[in-house]
């Protein structure tokens, strides 16, 4: 017998068996309709500062692209996703750097889920994904200790360090507008008190290593299993600007990059 008569005897044999497979192709299509696809996106992005000569600094991560971002689209408890933002110089001159880390977390559009206690609450989904961003490769230090309203309380690595927060300067170490979305800035110093200069073809160290999503159910449910998007950018300027007064600090880079935006 051929497949195609099997098939005709298994479903064509009467009018109940018909409307019973109908039937469970629609439960089956209603169950993924329903479900919920966890993962975390990211995007890396590039502002470049024009002189007279060509700066010029890319966003590279190494471990996201060769596995990380594979690894986001499932998303799953317990996953230690690599994520290594680093800034590269791939202009013609030597620059100063800082990176712009930006966390959004999206409304779902689940209408089971639209009511939950986290999508009314982008503050504390913020806060949790946040806590999940590791710097050290062993995975037991987090990347940044941030405080109830989302603003910085320390940053643990020791490369990159914060502009000061004043009137001026609200957003140096985070500063959270009821959105949903976050962002903070990254000035590499190489563990200096002073910008250090990235010449062509130099890189910085990694930000941060890896997101590490939590395993236990109560951390992991109404933060993770919904989407979040981790965004990067890096920014540049000249050496040039700063050849008579020496090495910035992260206040005089931004003082400075505020000018030129």
């Amino acid at each position: 017998m051929q497949i195609k008569d099997k098939i005709k005897n298994a479903f064509g044999k009467n009018r109940r068996q018909k409307l019973t497979f109908t039937a469970s192709l629609i439960i089956v299509n209603v169950l993924v309709a329903a479900g919920v696809f966890a993962y975390f996106s990211s995007s890396d992005a590039v502002t470049n500062r024009l002189t007279a000569e060509h700066p010029s600094i890319a966003l590279i991560e190494p471990a996201w692209d060769s596995e990380g971002q594979y690894m986001a689209k499932k998303s799953e408890p317990g996953m230690n996703i690599p994520k290594d933002p680093k800034a590269y110089n791939d202009g013609d001159i030597s620059e100063y750097c800082r990176i712009r880390m930006t966390v959004t977390v999206e409304n779902d559009s689940n209408p089971l889920l639209a009511g939950s206690e986290y999508n009314r609450d982008a503050k504390k989904r913020l806060y949790s994904v946040i806590n999940a961003i590791f710097w050290d490769e062993d995975n037991t230090e987090k990347f940044i200790e941030i405080n109830n309203d989302l603003t910085i309380n320390k940053l643990n690595n020791p490369n990159f360090r914060l502009a000061t927060q004043n009137e001026s300067n609200l957003e140096a170490n985070g500063k959270y507008d009821g959105s949903r979305s976050v962002t903070y800035y990254f000035y590499y110093t190489g563990g200096s008190d002073t910008m250090q200069v990235r010449h062509p073809d130099e890189e910085t160290e990694e930000l941060f290593n890896y997101v590490n999503i939590p395993v236990y159910k109560a951390d992991y449910l109404g933060v993770f299993d919904l989407k979040y998007n981790i965004e990067l950018q890096a920014e540049a300027l000249p050496l040039a600007l700063f050849e008579e007064t020496g090495d910035p600090t992260p206040d005089v880079f931004y003082q400075n990059i505020t000018k030129t935006t």
